[in-house]
């Protein structure tokens, strides 16, 4: 699979545990992904992998699971298992990331905390926009 998205391929590649497991290494549901990741995590040549998969060109870089990190991990120079937050720029476990049936890593782009302060805020204006209305009607009458 390898060969055939990007033709010469390192020679360690002929001793990587998933040789073979094309479809699992290019999944891209959450289960996919974990199970590609456990490929690697078991594989003797993970850190010549990883160090090959990060030399990658953009265009080149198969949107895969490669040296026990996705696209988007290697793209974004995140380990394996974390994101960077949008909005914080912090990098978190991907649990701290709300679930998102669309995109890459099923995961959404900010954070929990970061979600809840954004609703507590809307929240807060939502309210305060009614008390104005509120108070407004009232002077009013």
């Amino acid at each position: 699979m390898i060969r055939t998205l990007l033709g010469d391929v390192p020679d360690f590649h002929a001793r990587a545990a998933c040789g073979g497991k094309a479809t699992v290494m290019s999944s891209r549901d959450d289960s996919g992904i974990a199970q590609a990741k456990a490929i690697c995590a078991r594989c003797p040549v993970l850190n010549d992998c990883r160090a090959w998969a990060g030399e990658l060109r953009e265009e080149k870089d198969p949107e895969m699971v490669l040296g026990g990190l996705t696209w988007l991990e290697r793209r974004q120079g995140v380990p394996s298992g974390e994101r960077r937050c949008n909005t914080c720029q912090q990098v978190k476990s991907f649990t701290e990331f709300g679930r998102r049936s669309k995109g890459k890593g099923g995961r959404q782009s900010i954070c929990l905390d970061c979600s809840r302060q954004q609703s507590k805020a809307a929240y807060d204006r939502r309210v305060q926009q009614k008390r104005d209305a509120h108070k407004n009607s009232q002077a009013t009458s």
